[in-house]
């Protein structure tokens, strides 16, 4: 299906009279249920992503299931892909089909994007777009007055759909040759870019700390006060613009990077010269990570001396909410990894004020965590037992007798 990587990824189908469909309320990154609909138009050409090497992406019988639409869109456009409201999906996901523009800007009336359907709690602005959609598409040079934003069903009269340059999960993450067209668009972008900081840091810890009952590590906050004291920078990419965290990137020479959505933010760059960690929370992901960071670093390397706690949070239908469980890491391995793969100068890792931390940090997820579907599947009692059985085996001295 993919093997458009493997060869010339500058792909693209022009299509007559294709329906584009807005995506549903129910629609998520492995199951899109939303998009383009032709019968010239291969699975390949639409969304796709994979996770453990099982294809995802559009959801082909919902689709081909679809009453015809009855508006008609005339013109001529481009295929912008599927947005999603999600920092990183939309980052690894929705923007790798606009190189199209950069290749015929001048022959489209328009640019067809299939959004996330609104949520009450996901504020967009008059143009429905959210804030660091419309930063990557300024970064992209893409003009946000050519969007079309599909919310009703449509046919469009002439259709061109490019193929995505590069798919989320995939082993070899990007098109040959796609990294080159980003670092044209960085430098494109960075030659007019004016920073607010002129000098920014060599040395940096991107924190998921903030997030804590939304997926991230218990005694987060005690490693970025040790790297603090070995003169990193602690990045909390939320309080910052999207160019600027591009900017410090590119400068940086040593990058830490807590998994999570920010390390996204890198495929917006050609390559950098930092050297990278990435501090693994989930073991299942380190095949997402390094394709996507593999040969457009300097060095990579991965801790994976961490372990999941068991799930608290369940959705409504009483699947685990994987992505909100907490992770505890073996404090002692990452210190010594670290210092030996020279990110660290100073041996200042105490464990007992780690221990101290993480314990606070647990304390603070358990008050934080949300748990309504937990209480309505009636599963709350057994979850709970399995986490406290969980935590008993930990050999944190603050944990041993936490009341749960």
């Amino acid at each position: 299906m993919f093997d458009f990587l493997r060869r010339d990824w500058r792909q693209t189908l022009e299509l007559e009279d294709a329906c584009i469909y807005p995506q549903t309320d129910d629609s998520r990154p492995p199951r899109v249920r939303g998009g383009v609909r032709h019968k010239d138009l291969p699975r390949a050409f639409h969304h796709v992503s994979q996770l453990n090497r099982q294809a995802l992406g559009t959801d082909h019988d919902w689709l081909n299931s679809q009453p015809m639409p009855t508006t008609r869109l005339e013109g001529h456009g481009l295929f912008g892909g599927t947005f999603f409201n999600h920092y990183g999906h939309f980052m690894a996901e929705s923007l790798h089909r606009l190189w199209a523009w950069h290749e015929g800007a001048g022959r489209y009336d328009y640019i067809a994007i299939v959004p996330h359907v609104d949520k009450p709690h996901v504020k967009t602005s008059t143009d429905g777009l959210l804030g660091f959609q419309r930063q990557a598409l300024e970064y992209l040079a893409i003009p946000l007055d050519k969007l079309r934003l599909i919310k009703s069903p449509v046919v469009a009269e002439h259709l061109t759909v490019p193929a995505q340059a590069s798919i989320f999960g995939q082993r070899r993450a990007r098109a040959k040759g796609y990294t080159a067209f980003m670092a044209e668009r960085e430098a494109q972008f960075f030659a007019r870019y004016q920073p607010a900081t002129i000098t920014p840091p060599e040395r940096i810890y991107v924190s998921r700390s903030p997030y804590l009952s939304r997926g991230s590590y218990a005694g987060e906050r005690y490693v970025e006060q040790m790297l603090a004291e070995d003169g990193y920078y602690i990045l909390r990419p939320e309080t910052m613009p999207l160019a600027e965290q591009l900017h410090y990137y590119r400068h940086a020479k040593q990058i830490v990077f807590a998994e999570g959505s920010a390390i996204h933010t890198t495929e917006l760059l050609g390559t950098f010269d930092a050297e990278v960690v990435v501090i693994l929370r989930r073991r299942n992901t380190y095949r997402q990570w390094v394709p996507l960071l593999h040969k457009r670093c300097d060095r990579l390397a991965v801790f994976k001396d961490a372990a999941t706690l068991p799930h608290l949070a369940v959705k409504r239908d009483g699947a685990p909410a994987g992505s909100l469980s907490l992770t505890v890491i073996e404090p002692g391995s990452l210190a010594k990894f670290l210092q030996a793969k020279g990110f660290t100068r100073n041996n200042n890792f105490d464990e007992r004020a780690f221990w101290q931390m993480e314990a606070a940090d647990v304390a603070r997820y358990l008050l934080t965590i949300r748990l309504n579907h937990t209480f309505a599947n009636g599963m709350m009692e057994a979850n709970l037992k399995a986490f406290r059985q969980a935590l008993q085996q930990r050999p944190n001295p603050y944990l041993k007798d936490t009341p749960l």
